[in-house]
């Protein structure tokens, strides 16, 4: 990790820092690594920064070509930490669900897994339908503009919306774990698990090809 982008990695940074300094110094680093980079299952592209035992920075993009995987419909969903967010170009919508637990109706709890390394672009991918149902009811939805912050506690059932024609990137802090399984949202009439792979890129193609000029 170059020097210029670990002196930016900080919790007070996150909250305080030049958007424009972040998404420069996170480009020239990207561009200059070897890493790779994966497209979540809802369509951005998630780029690894820095990962220690206690917490994991992430680069989020949703680009020009986003598109999300297909299959099984599951936008709402939980974290098992904390994830501090700070908006560095667009705009994205933070929706907040209160889950409420029902013995029919409602919807399909699943639960994700991983098998192997989460970032690794060999990394199978689960998601394993549990006997619990919830129904979702949107308590808060909070629009962030670039250079706004936003918070979603581990657990929380949300959803991060961005239009269609709009680039927004991100940076994200995951950390303070909490135990208890990822949980996702599902729909009926799927199967029991659902298993797939993430597709993967070189990460400095991916910013070549979707944040050329930005």
């Amino acid at each position: 990790m170059s020097g210029d982008l670990g002196s930016l990695l900080t919790p007070s940074n996150i909250s305080a820092g030049s958007p424009p300094a972040f998404l420069n110094a996170i480009k020239s680093w990207v561009l200059n690594s070897k890493r790779m980079a994966t497209r979540h299952l809802y369509g951005f592209w998630v780029f690894l920064l820095d990962r220690t035992d206690f917490q994991e920075w992430r680069f989020h993009l949703w680009g020009r070509n986003r598109r999300p995987k297909a299959g099984m419909p599951a936008p709402i969903h939980t974290h098992d930490k904390f994830v501090d967010s700070r908006v560095l170009i667009g705009e994205l919508e933070n929706l907040v669900y209160e889950a409420t637990p029902t013995q029919g109706g409602g919807l399909p709890v699943y639960e994700a897994r991983h098998i192997g390394d989460k970032y690794s672009p060999e990394n199978k991918n689960l998601l394993i339908k549990t006997a619990d149902r919830r129904i979702p009811r949107l308590a808060h939805c909070q629009t962030i503009t670039q250079g706004q912050s936003y918070t979603v506690p581990a657990h929380a059932f949300h959803e991060a919306k961005v239009r269609d024609a709009a680039i927004t990137c991100t940076i994200a802090r995951m950390h303070s774990q909490v135990a208890g399984p990822v949980r996702i949202l599902g729909v009926d009439g799927y199967p029991e698990t659902i298993e797939f792979m993430r597709e993967s890129a070189p990460a400095p193609d991916v910013i070549a090809a979707e944040l050329a000029g930005g």
